[in-house]
């Protein structure tokens, strides 16, 4: 006997929390609007599928959010997928992570660095 799970759009999985982490995808849509950057700068794609890639979250060293959903999403990530670094993103914005694995607001980023004494 098999057990089959089947999302809203009909798509079946044998996995229910497979199939829960694919319907969540398909109501936070707008995490494909947030940009994701690398170390370098260099703009990527965050990768959802049945599994989210952890590569997607340890390169994440910049990233920019357009409104207050997008914050949702990623709260929701946060809660899914355990990429707990995220849930420092509270408001829209250009977010960086910093040397304690957080994100901060690009402002607090760069009053973190001036006061910062040159050997820390």
């Amino acid at each position: 006997m098999r057990t089959v799970y089947i999302a809203d759009d009909g798509k079946e999985f044998d996995d229910p929390c497979d199939c829960e982490l694919y319907e969540g995808i398909l109501c936070h849509k707008e995490i494909y609007d947030i940009e994701f950057y690398d170390a370098e700068g260099k703009p990527f794609h965050i990768q959802l599928g049945n599994e989210f890639d952890d590569d997607t979250y340890q390169k994440t060293e910049e990233l920019t959010v357009h409104n207050k959903r997008e914050v949702e999403c990623l709260r929701w990530i946060n809660e899914c997928c355990g990429w707990c670094e995220f849930d420092s993103i509270t408001s829209p914005g250009r977010w960086k992570r910093f040397l304690t694995d957080e994100f901060f607001h690009n402002g607090e980023y760069r009053k973190i660095l001036n006061n910062k004494k040159v050997g820390d």
